[in-house]
């Protein structure tokens, strides 16, 4: 899916993170994990074409780009944000050290030479500020877990000695730009998109230039709608009275000495890391204060930008019922009250009450889902309002083979795909995938439940959350299918067997005349941030989980797969603590998009849909 970057889209990220961007300067900017549909047209425009891309390390994948506010116009040039593998590995061996990756934000470069006293040295743009980088030396990716430093790295925005986005590129933590440069030694000219950006940086008096890097996934969605109303953030180069609040917070917890300033540099930006690290733990770390961090500071009325609430498909306004229902009260609720005669299951209780951490007292019936044939009658919940918003409800479980197991020539409604594609354009195996199936949100005869559905609520193809059975079983799984507009309650083979369900897709699951008790689910809309899918489904569902709440609870920290059979989910029966993480804000503060490396096919769902029409089923 490809995207439009205007000025108005980098006004708008900037507004939302306080970068104080100078109207009468050219700006650059940098989206990682992000590239331009024609990488050849580096002249300025009123917009330019862009579509995300799985970082790999081994090939340019990010956006780097110049910005005229004034005339409001855009140029944009394929390059990378991120280091080169091969150094990367080179630097495990040394402690990570000469090596780094720069974490998003609002810094700044002054022209002057890269690698002066080198034979490949060349005109660029220097680092002579302080930043925040992350130096890993345990595997070859960077997360909260790698050493965390401050300082000036001397990581400048250079050439890229690079033919294209299909070859490989120079850097050990600067941002690079692809083409060659007129080197030193004069063994090269200058040449592709770099000489187009050098040129036009360098052919004006300005010296210094300011640099605004987000990710790619993060435009992408702000470029949805840019006057929706979003939590703003503050991160690296944030200025503002709001920044110095956060600062005031961080000094009395002792996080910070010096007197606040408003200004996010260095110091404050690693006192939120810290803060992050203790309060959520390194899998949720950022180093980005949003909405979930700032209640963990005690900051409870964090505001928004943009105008326009979130609205249902038709366009309407999602009004959540929060009236008090009249039957039973979990465990521990003050106020709130289950609709009609719903209760928890036995096997939930322990994990749904409030003494867990479930704030039940904030949550909003949808009776809506009563619609929903599977269903278990008034069992459909929002916490719209908590720290990470989630969605609540009790169904029936169909088995659903469609994909690459050989099963599905057996399910009566099966298909060879699925509407969540990997990287590779292969459908999911229903054997080795933990997936769930979303309801389409209308049929293929135009039919919908009335109201609010499912997808109205927020939830779409890729959300992860978990699902809950009988002798304490909690699985984490993913939306990966599509189905019947009208039905809820299906997953794949394996979270079947992993919740103690008869996986055959003719004779297993369990179905509607059994629920109650059926399958709680809990699933995060919006969770599909950084979601990369692989070929094999173990790996994706860990580095799925990894920045969410998830992952400390399902996975052991740098766990890499799951072993066969039994044994691959034994771990995940800790997913009884998912909950209290939860609650705690533990899904960090990152943006909510569709993943990049996904393709959707809703072709599939809608083919089942009709077949199971014409049988009566």
């Amino acid at each position: 899916m490809s995207f439009e970057i205007t000025h108005e889209l980098l006004l708008a990220i900037a507004r939302r993170n306080f970068f104080a961007v100078p109207e009468d300067e050219l700006v650059f900017f940098g989206f990682r994990g992000c590239l331009p549909l024609d990488p050849e047209d580096v002249s300025f425009a009123k917009s330019r074409a862009l579509k995300t891309a799985e970082v790999n390390y081994v090939n340019p994948r990010c956006t780097l780009g110049q910005w005229m506010p004034a005339r409001k116009m855009v140029a944009v040039f394929p390059g990378s944000t991120c280091p080169n593998r091969d150094l990367v590995a080179t630097a495990k061996t040394r402690g990570g050290a000469g090596v780094n990756q720069l974490l998003t934000g609002f810094y700044s470069f002054v022209k002057g030479p890269h690698h002066a006293n080198k034979g490949s040295g060349h005109q660029a743009f220097r680092q002579e500020e302080e930043r925040v980088v992350l130096r890993n030396a345990d595997d070859l990716d960077f997360d909260f877990h790698d050493t965390i430093e401050y300082g000036v790295q001397f990581d400048n925005l250079h050439c890229a000695f690079s033919a294209g986005v299909n070859s490989g590129y120079s850097s050990a933590g600067c941002q690079v730009v692809v083409g060659f440069p007129s080197t030193n030694d004069h063994t090269r000219r200058e040449s592709g998109p770099w000489a187009a950006f050098r040129q036009a940086a360098y052919g004006m008096s300005q010296k210094r230039f300011r640099y605004l890097l987000v990710h790619g996934s993060e435009a992408e969605a702000m470029a949805q709608d840019l006057d929706l109303a979003r939590a703003v953030t503050i991160r690296f180069g944030s200025h503002g009275e709001l920044v110095r609040v956060v600062q005031t917070v961080l000094h009395d917890l002792g996080l910070i000495t010096f007197v606040p300033d408003a200004d996010c540099g260095p110091q404050t930006q690693m006192a939120i890391i810290n803060f992050q690290i203790a309060k959520l733990g390194a899998e949720s770390a950022d180093g980005i204060l949003g909405t979930n961090t700032a209640t963990q500071l005690g900051l409870h009325d964090w505001p928004t930008i943009g105008k326009n609430p979130p609205v249902a498909v038709d366009g309407k306004p999602l009004v959540l019922d929060r009236g008090v229902g009249t039957g039973t009260q979990p465990k521990g609720a003050e106020i709130f009250r289950f609709r009609g005669n719903y209760q928890l299951p036995s096997y939930a209780v322990a994990h749904f009450n409030v003494e867990a951490g479930v704030p039940w007292d904030g949550a909003a019936s949808i009776p809506d889902w009563n619609d929903y044939s599977g269903c278990a009658r008034d069992s459909g919940y929002a916490f719209a309002n908590a720290p990470v918003p989630a969605l609540f409800y009790e169904a029936k479980f169909a088995i659903d083979a469609d994909g690459l197991a050989p099963e599905a020539g057996g399910d009566p409604t099966g298909r060879d795909m699925t509407s969540l594609h990997d990287a590779n354009g292969l459908s999911l195996d229903s054997r080795n995938y933990p997936f769930i199936v979303l309801p389409l949100n209308r049929g293929g005869d135009g039919g919908k439940i009335p109201g609010r559905t499912v997808n109205q609520m927020g939830a779409q193809l890729g959300d992860l959350g978990v699902a809950l059975f009988k002798n304490g079983r909690i699985v984490p799984v993913i939306y990966g299918d599509l189905g019947p507009a009208r039905k809820l309650g299906e997953g794949s083979m394996m979270v079947a067997r992993a919740l103690g369900i008869d996986p055959d897709p003719r004779v297993g699951g369990i179905g509607p005349r059994e629920v109650p008790p059926g399958i709680v689910h809990l699933v995060f809309p919006g969770s599909t941030m950084h979601l990369i899918a692989a070929r094999n489904a173990a790996p994706a569902m860990w580095r799925a989980m990894r920045w969410r709440c998830l992952r400390n609870s399902v996975l052991r920290p740098r766990r890499r797969s799951w072993s066969k059979s039994a044994a691959r989910l034994r771990s995940i029966r800790r997913a009884c603590r998912w909950l209290r993480s939860w609650c705690r804000g533990g899904g960090g503060n990152r943006a909510r998009q569709s993943p990049a490396s996904l393709r959707v096919d809703p072709a599939p769902a809608l083919r089942r849909q009709r077949s199971a029409a014409r049988n009566g089923t």
